[in-house]
């Protein structure tokens, strides 16, 4: 779980990054929220992905990785694309969970 978990968080930290200026240049919005609300919401967004999968593999983590997938799911809102890509990662979520801990007791047992 552990690094398979955190590769897909770390992947989805960039894709949080690159829809920023599209949610920002994005007019046809039906929510008006200032720019720098825009900006900011998406790099907290990032850092608090970073800093999840960097308390992986605790259970704790593991929820609020899944929390994490529901927002993104969420900023579909502002950017629709994002209800499709954001599922593509709770999808990859629900794989690191499942097949991850398999993949790190393996690794322990080849030590």
């Amino acid at each position: 779980m552990k690094v398979l978990g955190a590769f897909v968080l770390g992947f989805e930290v960039i894709i949080v990054l690159l829809s920023i200026p599209v949610a920002v240049m994005a007019g046809w919005r039906w929510i008006e929220i200032p720019n720098l609300a825009l900006i900011i919401g998406g790099i907290v967004l990032a850092l608090v992905m970073v800093a999840v999968a960097g308390t992986l593999p605790r259970r704790g983590a593991v929820i609020a990785g899944w929390v994490l997938q529901v927002i993104i799911v969420l900023t579909g809102f502002l950017v629709p694309l994002m209800f499709f890509i954001g599922g593509i990662f709770a999808l990859l979520w629900f794989y690191a969970v499942r097949v991850g801990g398999r993949i790190d007791r393996a690794d322990k047992v080849a030590e």
